[in-house]
């Protein structure tokens, strides 16, 4: 995270509740590494993300295509947004729109680069989402891309699973624990725009494959409920040592 990197005083600090936790837990395998890597711990147990599938679903923000590609999170470089914006752009798809729904402070930059890329007039930005909103604008949608350069798990794609959305992840961290390749989803290296364009234009090709990706999708999201989530929480409570200072 580049909170830690940038600060000595975080780093000492998990370094430190690492070596005294009863129990230390991570997303996924990618997340565990890195602090076992950098902050010592050990015998990290993994328990993914989760959400609730039953969350209502709002009104879309306005000025939404009427079929566009999406992408949810915080513009931030991280996101791979302007990957994604190039990749978009290789498409040569006029009847298609692109909405990324977040705010950060990479808003401009994007704008820019779908300007300059002369698509400019079909990449929408409707700011931050309401969490309503966020449902409705993956209903919408033909395909939901999560082009992350890293990510510790990727609670994107659940929530494009859970509105039955075909999913294209980012293979470069935790998505690839989780997602079956060609099953419920496609896993693609944002860094390479050519190969993550030509996802897209297989997904968008091929309505009954998508179909089939977005209904294996919403069959998988039933295991990463909250109720689920929080009952192996409690069972890795139940089972931690009652001390926990460790040398």
């Amino acid at each position: 995270d580049g909170a830690f990197d940038g600060s000595a005083l975080l780093r000492a600090s998990l370094r430190r509740a690492a070596r005294r936790a009863r129990a230390v837990t991570a997303v996924s395998r990618y997340a565990a590494a890195d602090l076992e890597t950098r902050f010592g711990a050990r015998e990290v147990q993994i328990v993914p993300n989760g959400l609730d599938l039953h969350e209502p679903v709002g009104a879309p923000p306005a000025g939404l295509p009427e079929r566009y590609v999406a992408a949810i999170g915080r513009l931030v470089h991280n996101k791979g947004y302007d990957l994604l914006i190039e990749a978009f752009a290789r498409l040569g798809r006029a009847d298609l729109g692109l909405v990324i729904g977040g705010d950060g402070p990479e808003r401009d930059h994007l704008v820019r680069r779908a300007r300059n890329l002369g698509i400019g007039d079909r990449v929408v930005l409707p700011g931050r989402l309401s969490r309503g909103q966020v449902g409705a604008v993956l209903r919408g949608a033909e395909l939901l891309v999560m082009p992350s350069r890293a990510e510790a798990f990727g609670i994107a794609v659940l929530e494009g699973w859970r509105a039955a959305a075909p999913v294209i992840a980012s293979n470069r961290g935790g998505a690839s624990e989780f997602v079956t390749d060609g099953r419920d989803g496609l896993l693609v290296d944002p860094t390479d725009v050519p190969a993550l364009a030509a996802a897209m234009t297989r997904v968008l090709g091929d309505p009954e494959w998508a179909g089939s990706l977005a209904r294996s999708g919403r069959l998988r999201v039933q295991d990463f409920d909250w109720a689920a989530v929080v009952e192996r929480y409690e069972s890795l409570y139940d089972r931690a040592p009652a001390r926990g200072r460790r040398s």
